[in-house]
């Protein structure tokens, strides 16, 4: 982390009248790259609208990000005493107080859109998926991880620094990782179409 310091001392005595410390966060880390829209206090990328198109999809991915966002990432999820799990067609179906079938259709409006993406994540024999909101619209957080990142890249890359880019690509990249269904690690190569 860096630090910013400002000074205003007196021209005739040299006393200092104000001193200030701020602290500037790096712009990569473990965590991601530090995003923050310094210019509006906010966590979203000014000037992209919504590609939704009624008032109702716009609210309902509205009430999602503002309930169902995990602190610090973009998933959704349902926290219940000290558990939490995915976000599902159920719970949006609960949510909006619909039918099955008109929440299925209201959550693959919002696939489509790009505004969230299904991620399916394995550990161990176990598979969950997960909701995942797309950076590009809100950011739960002050960074974007590098799962977000590849996750969301195609949506992300017209709006991100060319250094920001490099550093995902050189981060995202290095050694892919699999698993197979029989529970073999496969290390694949570096992909250099990213």
């Amino acid at each position: 982390m860096n630090k910013r310091q400002e000074t205003i001392s007196s021209m005739e005595t040299g006393e200092v009248l104000y001193e200030s410390f701020r602290y500037i966060p790096e712009l990569f880390n473990e965590d991601g790259y530090y995003f923050w829209n310094k210019r509006r206090q906010s966590r979203q990328f000014t000037g992209i609208e919504l590609p939704l198109k009624s008032y109702d999809e716009k609210g309902i991915f509205g009430d999602l990000c503002r309930l169902y966002l995990a602190d610090g990432s973009n998933f959704l999820e349902i926290r219940s005493r000290n558990r939490c799990r995915p976000f599902n067609v159920t719970d949006l179906q609960n949510m909006l107080n619909v039918s099955h079938k008109q929440a299925t259709r209201r959550l693959n409006s919002l696939l489509r859109s790009g505004v969230i993406a299904n991620l399916t994540i394995t550990i161990g024999d176990r598979k969950e998926d997960w909701l995942v909101v797309n950076p590009l619209y809100f950011v739960s957080g002050k960074r974007i991880s590098d799962t977000l990142y590849k996750l969301f890249r195609h949506d992300l890359d017209p709006y991100l620094s060319v250094s920001a880019k490099m550093e995902f690509a050189n981060r995202v990249v290095e050694v892919d990782e699999r698993v197979t269904d029989t529970g073999k690690t496969i290390k694949g190569e570096k992909n250099e179409n990213l």
